[in-house]
This record gives C-alpha cells, sequence and structure tokens, in this order.
C-alpha cells in the first residue's frame, strides 16, 4: 500500500494568541440595571476597562456564540441639586444620562479577523460579524428591558446610532491591542445642499396653513425608518397594514362614485359571512387577499390579479401571516424591501390606473357635452 505524508499545521510557539476580545460603545439613553463594570477615559481617548467584582453578565446566544452583556450608568451633569444621580424618563438624546455597555465575546469567535476593508466609507453598510451580531443581541436585550420596565420611548438601534466601536483585543503574550471603528453615517451630504427652493415652498405652505400630514405618508414614513432600524419583521407587518389601510377606502370611493352603490352594498361587498365553530353564522371582513384577487379588478377594471407584482406580493403576505400568529420567522432585508416595495407598487399602480381612467370620463363628458 502507497503511503502518504500527512500534513499536520503547527502553530508556531511564538504565535500570538487571543485570550480575550471585548467591545465598548456608548448608547444614547440610560438602561437602569445595576453596574456591571467601571470605565475611566483618560484625556487622551484612552480607556480603562474594569467588570466589577460579583457582577453578573447578561448572556444572549448569537449567531457567532453566547456574548455577554455589561451595562454602566452615566451622569453627563448633576441636573438636580446635590449628589443624587436621576433617570429622566423619556431621555433619548445622551443630555444627561445614558448607559455604556462593555460586551465580552466567546472563545469560538476569535478567529473572526477585522474587516477593516469593510470600515471605508461606503454608501451601504456592510455587515460585520464582529459588530451585527451585538446589535441584534443589544436590540433583543432593549425589546425584552422596556416592556418589563415600562420604558417604551428606548428606540430600536442601528449601527448607525452608535458613533464609535471601541474594541480591545489581549493576547497570551501579555499584550493588548485596541481597534477603534467609526461606523459612517451613510451618504454625507454638505451643508451647502440645504433643502431645494420647491420643497422649502411647500414645507413654509404647509406649516403657515396648518396643513396636516396626510396619514399614508406618515405610515410609509414608519416604514422606512424601520428599514433604517434594520427592523425587517416590522417592516413587512407594517407594509401590510399600510396596503389594507389604503386600499379599503379607495375601492369603496370608486364603488360609491363611480359605480353608485348605496353605503348597505358597498358594506357587503367588504364583508363576508362564515360559520363559527359552534354553527352560527357570523359576518368578518374580507381578507386582504381576496380584495387584490376579486375586488380590485371587479371596481377598477385592472386585472392586478394576473400581474407578476400579485404573485410576489403574496409571498409577504403570507409571511406577515405567519408574524401574526406568533411563528418565530427570521426576516431578512431583502424580505422586507421586497414587502415594501410590492406594497408602494400597488398603490402606485392602482393610483394612476384609476387617474388615467378619470381624464378618459372627462374626455368622454367633454365630447357629450360638445355634441349636445
Amino acid at each position: 500500500m502507497r503511503k502518504t505524508n500527512k500534513q499536520i499545521d503547527k502553530k508556531p510557539m511564538n504565535e500570538k494568541i487571543i485570550i480575550r476580545r471585548q467591545l465598548f460603545l456608548e448608547l444614547t439613553f440610560i438602561i437602569m440595571v445595576e453596574d456591571g463594570f467601571a470605565c475611566c477615559e483618560e484625556y487622551d481617548g484612552t480607556l480603562t476597562l474594569g467588570i466589577l467584582e460579583n457582577a453578573k453578565p447578561y448572556i444572549i446566544p448569537s449567531e457567532i456564540g453566547n456574548l455577554e452583556f455589561y451595562f454602566a450608568k452615566n451622569d453627563v451633569r448633576n441636573l438636580v441639586p446635590g449628589d443624587q444621580k436621576n433617570e429622566f424618563i423619556g431621555n433619548v438624546s445622551k443630555v444627561g444620562t445614558f448607559s455604556s455597555v462593555l460586551v465580552r465575546y466567546p472563545e469560538e469567535s476569535f478567529s473572526i479577523r477585522f474587516p477593516l476593508e469593510d470600515l471605508r466609507y461606503s454608501e451601504t453598510i456592510e455587515k460585520n460579524l464582529l459588530t451585527e451580531p451585538v446589535i441584534e443581541s443589544l436590540n433583543k436585550f432593549l425589546m425584552h428591558y422596556k416592556i418589563l420596565n415600562d420604558r417604551h420611548y428606548i428606540p430600536r438601534i442601528s449601527s448607525y446610532n452608535i458613533f464609535r466601536f471601541h474594541f480591545e483585543e489581549s493576547y497570551n503574550d501579555g499584550t493588548s491591542v485596541i481597534i477603534l471603528l467609526y461606523r459612517p453615517y451613510g451618504h454625507p451630504v454638505p451643508f451647502e445642499n440645504t433643502l431645494e427652493y420647491s420643497k422649502d415652498e411647500v414645507l413654509r405652505n404647509n406649516l403657515e396653513k396648518e396643513i396636516e400630514v396626510d396619514l399614508f405618508d406618515r405610515l410609509e414614513s414608519e416604514i422606512q425608518n424601520k428599514i433604517f432600524l434594520e427592523d425587517y419583521r416590522m417592516v413587512v407587518i407594517e407594509s401590510i397594514i399600510w396596503l389594507e389601510s389604503w386600499i379599503v377606502p379607495f375601492l369603496k370611493d370608486i364603488y360609491k362614485t363611480k359605480k353608485q352603490l348605496s353605503g348597505k352594498k358597498i358594506k357587503r361587498i367588504f364583508n363576508k359571512t362564515i360559520i363559527d365553530n359552534d354553527g352560527k353564522e357570523i359576518n368578518i371582513p374580507v381578507f386582504i387577499n381576496e380584495i387584490l384577487k376579486e375586488k380590485v379588478f371587479e371596481a377598477t377594471g385592472f386585472p392586478y390579479q394576473h400581474t407578476a407584482q400579485y404573485y410576489v406580493l403574496r409571498t409577504s403576505l403570507n409571511l406577515r401571516n405567519n408574524l401574526a400568529h406568533g411563528l418565530n420567522v427570521e426576516v431578512t432585508r431583502d424580505q422586507a424591501i421586497q414587502a415594501y416595495d410590492m406594497v408602494r407598487y400597488t398603490i402606485s399602480i392602482l393610483k394612476r390606473y384609476e387617474e388615467e381612467l378619470q381624464k378618459l370620463r372627462n374626455i368622454k363628458d367633454e365630447w357629450i357635452q360638445s355634441i349636445l
């Protein structure tokens, strides 16, 4: 039998081995839990970090292993006379009090290197395997914390909310290194590029005439904010809510003004009778999928149910239903953007279709008037 030589990878005796990796960052609001570490920042910007005796970390599983979270409360200035340090309910501005966070990484994550090439300026946030699991885990902590502690004003955070990621690595030879990562805040816009004249005129007019922001514009703005905050589950849920909130009044108006149907007939169109478990008849609203599949064509004549966008949107509807029924479904950025884009397309195309139909109706009315 022919022998083969096996190469065994041996680590050099003098190779540096990571024995500890930790991350320090600051929030813009206070977390009222027991301090788990102490921090001292020198004039030159160097930090001295130390876990307090008997401090118990919050352990949160992540894709790179169990992360250990410690928190420390900070008081920027004494806003109230005396030595009392206080929490100010509703404050998320880092003006009075805020919390620092110390995260210790599990040993199995030490093989992940700092992707320094991703830290250069980019218009998109690159996924960083050392920061993104921390942000995701921190948001899990915040969701539980604010519900348990009635601090519902505390926002979800993203990489954009963190000005500086302060990494420290310690090695087996007694040395250590500090790596500072500054996350870019999207595409920079020079101060000279102020709001363009036409938009500024609209802004001034809306304010002077006390014009309220349209409800559906507000809903879309909230969805875009959720995308920014990487809250992808809520993007899907709120996108479908936006569609449901918009499409029923839109179709009801067509039934009333174009088809001249009574209020009772319109009500029956958007309700159906089912038999419950006790054998009783009950009226329930027509589901959104049925509205898109049947009522849109019935009211407008536009065959939306045969468009490619309808079939794509159905996957978002199914995803929303799974989330609404409590299934622990992971939602990717692509799925969230798809739900938002398909809803936006549906609203846009139906608006345009109805506007073009109205133009044709007006031309028809004008022609009839001209020959009478």
